[in-house]
């Protein structure tokens, strides 16, 4: 297997070419110390269990990102939590005001 690289947006992703095509880390993967990633076998950010982007600041937790196939999604808070407070409300790649509003019109509630 042939070791590929993906650049995007100053990342550097990597995958091994497979025989029905590109296959991407589905894994963990750290970008390097200030960013880690987890992507699903299309090379979308996903993660079923958690935050699929981290991002740290000389070691310390400065924000979470949760993704759902390559889109900004959790169902049960903020898919964006940073260490200053702020917080984004995502489902399915669409951004919500707050967490009610995002439950009330996907009928979540």
């Amino acid at each position: 297997m042939n070791l590929y690289k993906l650049h995007t947006n100053k990342e550097e992703l990597f995958g091994y070419e497979h025989y029905d095509g590109l296959i991407w880390n589905s894994e963990k993967s750290v970008i390097n110390d200030d960013v880690t990633v987890y992507w699903n076998a299309l090379g979308h950010l996903s993660r079923k269990d958690g935050p699929a982007k981290i991002n740290y600041k000389n070691g310390e937790l400065r924000a979470q990102t949760w993704y759902k196939d390559g889109k900004r999604h959790r169902a049960d808070g903020p898919a964006l939590v940073v260490t200053n407070g702020r917080r984004e409300y995502w489902y399915e790649g669409q951004y919500y005001k707050n967490m009610k509003i995002m439950q009330t019109q996907n009928e979540l509630i």
